[in-house]
């Protein structure tokens, strides 16, 4: 039994002295390995989308890679990679920007550490433009503008007559606060189609925090001769309540008093001014000067209404 044992006891012995013999021997050899992987196949693109694109290529030994790829034009470098050793490759890129030229280039590093890099190549990925508009207002809706602003410009570009696309592009210019490029998207829908109700939300808007009333009011009225009751299906914030205040607001800094106390009287419930005796009262309050009763009057509605959430 003591034999058997020796004998089970020196296998094994052995048998671990040349598997570890072995292990050091691959260790030395990777060590020593100062040969580049070799590209069996050059990178290309085997599949394309508006905001995809898979890249394959082949090396003769295995590597963990990386795709480094960005805008053609732009300085700003991405980078997709996969640290697992293969010789086949494939490495998909996502969230690309549609209709877009792009540039990628490919580094495979082998186990020693070797690198093969390989020249930039570049792709252009699809024009997806039937669904432009719904990405766009999506974008829109959930806050994204100058994403959104992006897909209106590029579906603008392919359809220059759509009237939604420039007056979405005219949305987000007024939501990213650049109002005279606003004005102008709007005004050009407008000159083809004045009745176009969003593009006259919008410039209405886009006047008013411009502080040209004379034009946001010109504009309130035109709306709502076109839509007494229209509310921006995009963001319901902007709603007839918002076009009767910036139309008010607008009339009460023109000082167009008599327009601003209409307004005032039969538009927004809660409050009133009467005259009685040339003193001008709102609520438990006495003005002897009209102009400031109103004034009075606007600040409190805009705050009663929409505190610190103004549009």
């Amino acid at each position: 039994m003591r034999q058997i044992k020796s004998i089970l006891l020196f296998s094994i012995l052995t048998a671990s002295f040349l598997f570890t013999a072995n292990c050091e021997k691959e260790v030395i050899k990777v060590k020593d390995d100062e040969d580049l992987p070799n590209i069996e196949t050059a990178p290309s693109v085997i599949a394309l989308s508006d905001t995809t694109a898979t890249i394959f290529w082949e090396t003769d030994e295995p590597c963990s890679v990386q795709v480094f790829y960005g805008l053609v034009g732009s300085q700003d470098t991405l980078v997709q990679s996969d640290s697992e050793f293969r010789q086949i490759h494939v490495i998909t890129l996502e969230n690309l920007r549609l209709s877009s030229e792009y540039y990628y280039k490919t580094a495979s590093t082998d186990v020693a550490g070797n690198v093969t890099n390989t020249p930039g190549n570049t792709f252009i990925t699809s024009a997806d433009t039937a669904n432009f508009l719904q990405y766009a207002w999506a974008k829109f809706s959930e806050g994204f503008y100058q994403q959104s602003l992006d897909y209106f410009q590029q579906y603008h570009s392919f359809n220059p007559e759509e009237p939604d696309a420039l007056t979405g592009t005219g949305w987000c210019y007024l939501k990213i606060d650049s109002l005279d490029w606003a004005i102008s998207a709007f005004d050009d829908v407008l000159e083809t189609d004045g009745l176009y109700v969003s593009a006259l939300m919008g410039i209405s808007v886009s006047y008013y925090k411009n502080q040209n009333y004379i034009f946001a009011m010109q504009n309130c009225e035109e709306l709502f001769l076109v839509d007494s009751l229209y509310t921006f299906q995009h963001d319901s914030a902007y709603s007839p309540q918002l076009i009767r205040f910036i139309t008010l607001d607008s009339y009460s800094t023109l000082n167009m008093i008599d327009k601003a106390i209409y307004y005032i009287n039969n538009y927004f419930s809660g409050f009133y001014i009467n005259s009685e005796d040339s003193l001008w009262t709102i609520g438990d309050s006495t003005y002897a000067e009209i102009e400031a009763a109103v004034s009075v009057t606007v600040d409190s509605i805009q705050s009663y209404i929409w505190g610190d959430d103004f549009p």
